[in-house]
């Protein structure tokens, strides 16, 4: 699976002025997150990213703001990102299998 560069992009930004207050990228690229998110879709890392961060605010960034995170943290972990002309929403995340999750 691709993804969309610009929402990788989008996200990093998103994920350092959202997420680093409480979290580093390398917590979400190692071993641990790997194996916990391996047999998923990342339609459910964003339904638990969305329902629970940030800590003091859940479900407070836009949807596309949260897809994009999730973009991000999938390129962290080896998905290949690419210029393509189709952006994802929560609907297409549901399609985005993380079985290849630490298989670089």
């Amino acid at each position: 699976m691709i993804v969309p560069a610009d929402q990788a992009r989008r996200g990093q930004n998103a994920f350092l002025s959202s997420c680093t207050t409480c979290h580093s990228s390398s917590e979400f690229s190692d071993t641990a997150f790997q194996t916990r998110w391996r047999n998923r879709t990342a339609a459910d890392l964003f339904d638990l990213t969305a329902a629970t961060m940030p800590e003091d605010a859940p479900n407070s960034l836009p949807a596309e703001r949260y897809v994009e995170i999730v973009a991000y943290l999938l390129r962290l972990n080896g998905f290949e990102s690419s210029d393509v002309p189709e952006a994802w929403d929560v609907e297409a995340l549901g399609n985005v299998s993380l079985t290849t999750l630490g298989g670089r």
